[in-house]
């Protein structure tokens, strides 16, 4: 007798479920585009299954992170768009990594003082801390931290681009088939991705990430996860011979910039750092040399935990990708867009669930006038038939027959009846479950199952959420419905799991 994989049956279930939960709530694919001097490069993550596309950008095109010839940039981004999809009419979403150049960073903090509105605090500090004038930058920022030393501190980091060079960009994406979903910038995206698959590094210690690439060199301080620092310097500002560093120079950039962001990690956190991941495709065994002569860190390369085929020139539109895949509702890291672009992408998300959710109520309902149609067919057939065998009967003194007949009669139409209420139960059932998919998305929870038998039974609903806060504002949004009745969490059943909270909870429906 084979046996039963109890893990393959819930893994096949779980698929199913999510399967069921795109369908309700369909989410466009999203993938994540970096934009730099020399090229454009694509990934998507679709399951196991990367789609990725890459184009190198002609000497001229965009120089210092600005686009200075839009005709043949727009050309490129038409190219790329065709490399990735057959489709020239459809839009990609995408993550965006702004060039380095352009894109300004740094750390604040913000003591937790009652009665401050912590938004108006942060949104103060960023217009503080701005290279430029107000209303020329799209600025953002993101919690990164707290520190205790002083008094309680909130640690953000504020990034902040030229508004302009932004729009012009985003126009000749639209023009190009691209549409934004956000826009960071690569030492970002850089720390996600060793934060979340990188192999054999201890999160909770602070490490430098340098990245030797093809634009320039990159200094980047992460701590606890999380972006602190970066510094970049493009190959353009130091001497080159025919696009390629000479040793010497690159030995001397380490060596200055290195010790620069090591004193500048123990002047503002009195503590030293001892590891540094090294990305430098083609110039790994000389950078690394150069390194260890020089400091006593501990140097590794950025192995990856998943995605093993990826080359480090793919790392930053990897790092995008990671983002691009997490739900947008839960998406709190920066974006450096103006507030109307991220907005028009969530009427976007409304307008193609309204959609899907329109065809499905047209034919639904299409099918319940069908289904009425036939009903009424076969209420008249029936009602010609009893009145033709009445006036039969009534020729007749057989009064035992016709009541006979007509209690058939009556037994027939009830049952028409009992058709009609459990076409419109369905109906109903339909829309009940599309509010239960808003509630969740709106309180940050994951559906996982939904038992339900009658109207009069109570319906059991099991689900993920992010902590048990939102598990019980979900909880709350239920009970606001006025269908909806004995809506019970037990305490009981909230459990702590590495995707969040598990939690069961039960409700009644009211006609």
């Amino acid at each position: 007798m084979p046996r039963i994989n109890i893990k393959d049956i819930g893994r096949s279930s779980l698929a199913l479920l999510k399967s069921f939960l795109r369908l309700l709530n369909p989410m466009p694919e999203i993938g994540g585009l970096e934009i730099s001097d020399v090229a454009l490069r694509f990934i998507q993550l679709r399951g196991e299954k990367i789609v990725s596309a890459s184009l190198r950008l002609p000497p001229g095109i965009v120089e210092g992170g600005e686009i200075k010839d839009e005709a043949n940039f727009l050309l490129a981004l038409k190219d790329l768009h065709k490399k990735i999809t057959h489709d020239n009419k459809k839009k990609l979403y995408v993550v965006a990594a702004l060039p380095s150049e352009i894109v300004y960073s740094q750390v604040f903090e913000i003591p937790l003082l009652k009665g401050v509105n912590l938004e108006s605090a942060v949104q103060l500090n960023l217009e503080m801390i701005s290279p430029l004038k107000r209303g020329e930058a799209y600025y953002d920022s993101e919690q990164v931290g707290t520190r205790e030393d002083g008094g309680f501190q909130l640690e953000y980091l504020g990034a902040f681009v030229e508004a302009e060079k932004v729009d012009r960009l985003e126009r000749l994406l639209f023009d190009a088939g691209f549409l934004f979903a956000a826009a960071e910038f690569a030492a970002l995206s850089l720390a996600r991705l060793a934060k979340e698959l990188g192999q054999n590094i201890e999160i909770s210690r602070p490490f430098i990430l340098l990245n030797i690439g093809n634009t320039g060199i990159n200094f980047i301080i992460v701590r606890d996860g999380n972006l602190y620092f970066h510094y970049f310097i493009p190959w353009r500002q130091v001497q080159v011979e025919n696009h390629n560093i000479s040793l010497s120079i690159l030995r001397e950039l380490i060596q200055h910039h290195l010790q620069q962001v090591l004193n500048f990690h123990v002047t503002r956190w009195g503590a030293h750092i001892t590891d540094l991941i090294l990305i430098a495709p083609g110039l790994y065994d000389s950078a690394k040399k150069i390194i260890l002569e020089n400091f006593k860190l501990n140097v590794s390369t950025l192995a990856l935990k998943s995605y093993p085929g990826i080359t480090p020139n793919y790392f930053v539109a990897l790092g995008l990708a990671l983002r691009a895949i997490a739900p947008r509702s839960k998406d709190t890291q920066i974006s450096l867009l103006r507030v109307g672009t991220e907005q028009e992408f969530k009427l976007n998300q409304i307008i193609n669930f309204t959609k899907l959710w329109r065809a499905v109520i047209f034919t639904t309902a299409a099918f319940l006038v069908i289904i009425v149609g036939v009903a009424d067919s076969l209420i008249i057939s029936a009602q010609k038939s009893l009145s033709a065998q009445n006036e039969r009967l009534a020729i007749t003194t057989d009064v035992g027959e016709l009541e006979k007949f007509q209690n058939e009669a009556m037994e027939f139409n009830n049952l028409i009846e009992v058709a009609k209420a459990t076409k419109l139960e369905e109906y109903t059932w339909t829309v009940i479950l599309g509010k239960l998919n808003v509630l969740a998305a709106r309180s940050g929870v994951t559906l996982n199952r939904v038992f339900f038998q009658a109207f009069e039974v109570p319906i059991l609903l099991n689900g993920i959420a992010n902590n048990e806060e939102s598990a019980v504002a979900f909880k709350n949004e239920l009970a606001k419905e006025a269908n909806i009745q004995k809506v019970e969490l037990p305490l009981t059943s909230l459990e702590s799991s590495p995707s969040g909270v598990s939690f069961s909870l039960s409700f009644t429906l009211v006609k």
